[in-house]
């Protein structure tokens, strides 16, 4: 069976959008009632396999899913109940200074890593102090060495996500050694159950937070050589996780000196903190404008891309000078791994630097090819197409200028084909027809 993140899946579905487009547009109806139903029905058939054409392609670059099963789970995934409290309301105060990260004593902190390809190890870790047991991937530098020491950056993923690829699709193995060799990369799951994930404590959910900033940083000290400097630790995330690592980094300050966020949210949009009260205590511009750690911030993404333009307009806002901010939106570019990838490299760049920066270096101008505007255009040409395709036929019938094959005289009362008006209703239609594959590839491309 075709799997929706295979290419055998991508052409299905395009080859049936395709020849569904040509019947709707192309049949020569019998009766004014086929000559409505027919083009109506094709074109819903059309557009119907042009969306899941669409959705392969962008499953082929965002690895949401790899089976049928958890494209379904996707879809049946809920947000939870609002009830919900924060754990944590008021971010930490500054005192003046900052300790080491803590090494942790016990046993239950040592991890049994096994290799996983691409440079990357993994393991199951059940975190002592949340009592999550989840799935850790951390990419290690050709050269590691027990012997010097290491940086970190923890990357939390998107939603959805197929977590275990994120170190592939980021090109980990050729990125780091090129822009950040003494940097070691930990990316945690945070699937914790059937319901949208949440990257902060909240009461009577799992305790993902704790599971992050606790867990998994302890055991990163434990079990690999790494450095005890908040300067040398940075937390980062795409999209859901472009949300997650600024707010993540803002409550926990004393671990994370820096935030790196890739096509992020300023208000959450998925899971129990879009409850009212929630959503704006976890909005990232209101945290970063109660902030009293010094920390860099570097937020990226592009002008075709609402999510991140939205996030740099309200950092415009923001006047706290204890953060340095620094903003990148590229001119065009989608809300895909394939954008992240190639961003990664300026990221890890402005990391080396110092973060360098305290403005937002860039005015967030919306580009006019943002992805709304291209799934409407795709359906409206699909409507246009509809709407021509029943007029055309209904005409045809009305003016005779077909009749059954049966008739004797079908081809005296034929009108020539390639002439008059109906070479340039002809080529109308295969204008509007390419019109519409090229909308459709736009669409997969961002």
């Amino acid at each position: 069976m075709l799997q929706p993140n295979t290419h055998g899946a991508l052409l299905a579905a395009g080859l049936c959008s395709l020849a569904f487009l040509a019947l709707g547009v192309r049949t020569i109806p019998r009766t004014r009632r086929l000559a409505t139903a027919i083009p109506v029905l094709a074109m819903v058939i059309s557009a119907v396999c042009g969306v899941v054409a669409i959705g392969v392609g962008m499953n082929l670059n965002l690895q949401y899913a790899s089976t049928w099963s958890d494209v379904k789970t996707i879809f049946t995934k809920s947000g939870g109940k609002a009830s919900v409290t924060a754990v944590t309301s008021e971010l930490p105060k500054y005192a003046g200074q900052s300790g080491e990260i803590p090494m942790p004593e016990g046993k239950e902190w040592k991890a049994d890593f096994t290799p996983a390809g691409g440079g990357v190890v993994s393991t199951v870790f059940r975190g002592p102090e949340s009592g999550l047991e989840l799935p850790v991937w951390v990419y290690l530098p050709p050269d590691y060495s027990p012997e010097r020491t290491y940086r970190v950056i923890v990357m939390i993923q998107g939603f959805p996500s197929q977590t275990e690829k994120i170190p592939g699709v980021l090109d980990l193995e050729h990125t780091m050694p090129a822009s950040a060799p003494d940097t070691i990369v930990v990316v945690p799951s945070l699937n914790v159950d059937s319901q949208q994930p949440d990257c902060v404590d909240l009461s009577g959910r799992p305790a993902v937070g704790t599971w992050v900033n606790r867990d998994v940083v302890q055991m990163v000290r434990k079990n690999f050589s790494v450095s005890a400097d908040r300067r040398d630790w940075a937390i980062a995330g795409a999209s859901y996780g472009g949300w997650c690592a600024p707010v993540l980094g803002l409550y926990n300050p004393q671990t994370f000196a820096s935030v790196i966020s890739f096509s992020g949210y300023n208000v959450p949009v998925i899971g129990l903190t879009q409850a009212p009260g929630l959503r704006e205590q976890f909005t990232v511009t209101n945290l970063m404008k109660k902030a009293s750690w010094p920390q860099s911030m570097y937020f990226t993404g592009t002008r075709t891309d609402n999510d991140p333009v939205e996030l740099a307009r309200g950092l415009e806002e923001v006047d706290n000078p204890r953060l340095k901010t620094t903003v990148h939106l590229d001119p065009n570019g989608g809300h895909s791994w394939d954008t992240w990838k190639k961003q990664l490299p300026g990221a890890l760049d402005w990391w080396n630097g110092g973060q360098a920066g305290g403005t937002k270096s860039v005015v967030a101008t919306r580009g006019w090819m943002t992805q709304k505007t291209t799934v409407a255009g795709a359906y409206v040409i699909f409507a246009l197409l509809a709407a021509g395709s029943v007029v055309r036929g209904r005409s045809l019938v009305r003016r005779r200028l077909y009749v059954p094959r049966h008739a004797a005289q079908t081809r005296r009362h034929a009108r020539p084909r390639g002439k008059g008006r109906y070479r340039i209703r002809r080529w109308t239609w295969v204008s509007l027809t390419v019109a519409w594959g090229i909308v459709a590839l736009l669409l997969t491309a961002v």
